[in-house]
């Protein structure tokens, strides 16, 4: 299902209202959503940012990396994301996600 720049994308048993950034380079989810579902929480490694940017070029700090396995139109995809405190949106799918799958890998 989608809508606008809206996708519907199954975690687990949970619908996740789901914005399809292709401004944005990484792919992100908020940190309370991660949290409800659950989810592995990575610590960032030494060579990870810390400090992502808005559109507004606000910070957006990243508390840790993920492990997701979306259901899309009945597809399963894994992919890794950052984890992030306040934003607007629970997930983001940047051109991470895209450039990824379009390669084959």
């Amino acid at each position: 299902m989608q809508n606008g720049n809206y996708i519907i994308v199954k975690i687990g048993n949970n619908h996740i209202k789901t914005l399809v950034d292709t401004g944005r380079v990484q792919s992100i989810i908020n940190e309370k959503l991660a949290r409800k579902l659950k989810l592995s929480l990575r610590t960032l490694k030494s060579d990870d940012s810390s400090v992502l940017f808005s559109a507004n070029f606000s910070k957006v700090k990243v508390i840790a990396t993920t492990e997701l396995l979306l259901n899309i139109g009945g597809y399963t995809i894994a992919h890794k994301v950052k984890v992030v405190e306040n934003i607007a949106f629970d997930l983001i799918l940047g051109v991470d996600f895209f450039e990824r799958k379009s390669s084959g890998y």
